[in-house]
């Protein structure tokens, strides 16, 4: 008897890489292949189990000639191939705005400068040998900045090593590496100060280059509701059915048709979650992207929910969850092209649900009689941007309704549960998102403009 073991294992490192097309249904990721703190559009993603985002492909079987029992009695023909799934993600805020501005379809940035006087930490200076040091010749204002550092000039790949405190004056560093001059980097670390940075090794092509520093405290992302979405490129890694751990599968002109994000608030391990689903083209193999090691991954935990309501405080929900239907598909039509041709956008909406813990009966009745309410939900996350300033998402309800309330018992307090939906204002059609965080405006296909 053989005794080969056939226990399966565990050894598939499967990944997802997300980029916003800036160029709709364009080449992944429209000409840009970098991540976001390489001055490109790639994000990495933490999902919370493997994602079910596959191929599809349909198969039509005619049915059988009269008289006889059996149902399929010819070989199918293809029909159409398409890419669809979806998966869980803990929230963090590299990703939560690409997840909010494909359902929703429209962003603006703000950015907001770092430096005592407008942006700038260091003027150019000459990039000439490996192993070259920088200072700064301004220190980062208001107790953090994330560092632009723009290399300019003619050059090859290289690395920068940043030492320097973050916003609590804990010492600490980071690694960039870059693939070629011209290029913008970004830190993923916010730092007070920086006691310098090091140039690691770059190569050379035809000229020396130069670099530059700007400090940046934070940017704040603004998504509300627009007429067209994005499309997004996803890149699936290490699937077995690639055929070698060098390739990976590669899905364009994806867009999310529905976002549901889940708040446990009362929950004691309790993590914000959320989950897209998306419908694009079917992938391609291609050569798998190189996966940088990133800094630490900075979950939300659920207990940061803050609720205003009628502008007034009440911060004792332990339980919400939103849901936008985006409207969002591909159209198939009779043009000879067995994929999808082109990204639909239909109507959208915004709907939820919520526990809230009762005081009194006063309470109950002003809960009960609601009609039209001005939602504004805040989570303030532990994550430092600067030393009063941390990364958190606002969003404003203004014109929100109340449907299917309950009361139930909730360990012997009094628990009020309800859906609300939102109806279009004049102010913020659904709902108007603000995600403040250290995540450039070009990860989201945007550009970073810095202010005086």
């Amino acid at each position: 008897m053989s005794t080969q073991d056939f226990t399966p294992k565990d050894v598939f490192s499967q990944g997802l890489l997300v980029a916003v097309e800036t160029d709709q249904r364009g080449e992944a990721p429209s000409g840009n292949n970098l991540f976001w703190f390489q001055g490109g559009t790639w994000v990495q993603v933490v999902t919370q189990d493997l994602p079910s985002l596959y191929d599809r492909q349909e198969l039509i079987f005619p049915a059988g000639h009269a008289g006889k029992r059996s149902m399929n009695t010819q070989p199918p023909v293809q029909g159409r191939r398409w890419g669809d799934g979806g998966f869980t993600t803990v929230v963090t805020s590299e990703f939560l705005g690409h997840l909010l501005y494909g359902a929703l379809g429209a962003a603006s940035h703000n950015t907001v400068p770092g430096a005592t006087v407008g942006s700038a930490l260091m003027a150019s200076s000459g990039v000439e040998a490996d192993t070259q040091q920088f200072a700064l010749e301004h220190q980062p204002s208001g107790g953090g900045a994330r560092l632009q550092i723009n290399l300019l000039g003619t050059g090859g790949s290289g690395g920068l090593r940043i030492a320097g405190n973050d916003p609590d004056g804990t010492a600490t560093s980071e690694t960039i590496t870059f693939d070629q001059f011209p290029t913008s980097l970004y830190t993923r670390t916010s730092f007070s100060s920086v006691t310098g940075i090091d140039m690691l090794s770059f190569e050379t092509a035809s000229a020396a280059g130069s670099i530059s520093v700007n400090g940046i405290s934070y940017w704040e992302h603004t998504f509300t509701a627009a007429t067209t979405n994005p499309t997004f490129s996803i890149e699936r890694l290490g699937d077995p059915a690639a055929g070698a751990t060098s390739k990976s599968f590669m899905h364009v002109g994806m867009v999310v048709t529905d976002l549901t994000m889940n708040n446990p608030a009362e929950a004691r391990d309790g993590v914000i979650t959320v989950e897209g689903n998306w419908e694009g083209d079917p992938s391609v193999t291609c050569n798998a992207k190189g996966v940088q090691e990133a800094s630490s991954i900075r979950i939300w935990p659920a207990w940061i929910l803050a609720l205003t309501r009628d502008n007034s405080v009440y911060n004792r929900v332990t339980n919400a969850t939103f849901s936008i239907p985006a409207g969002n598909r591909n159209y198939r039509s009779a043009a000879g092209v067995q994929t999808p041709q082109g990204s639909f956008y239909g109507a959208r909406e915004m709907t939820g649900a919520m526990d809230v813990l009762l005081a009194d009966e006063t309470e109950f009745n002003r809960w009960r009689g609601a009609s039209k309410q001005a939602f504004r939900m805040v989570w303030d996350s532990p994550w430092k941007l600067t030393s009063t300033i941390n990364e958190k998402l606002e969003a404003s309800m203004l014109n929100t309704y109340l449907e299917n309330t309950d009361t139930t018992d909730n360990d012997g307090m009094y628990m009020y549960s309800s859906d609300f939906r939102m109806v279009v204002d004049s102010a913020n059609d659904i709902v108007a998102f603000k995600l403040t965080n250290g995540i450039p405006a070009d990860a989201y296909g945007g550009s970073t403009v810095m202010g005086a």
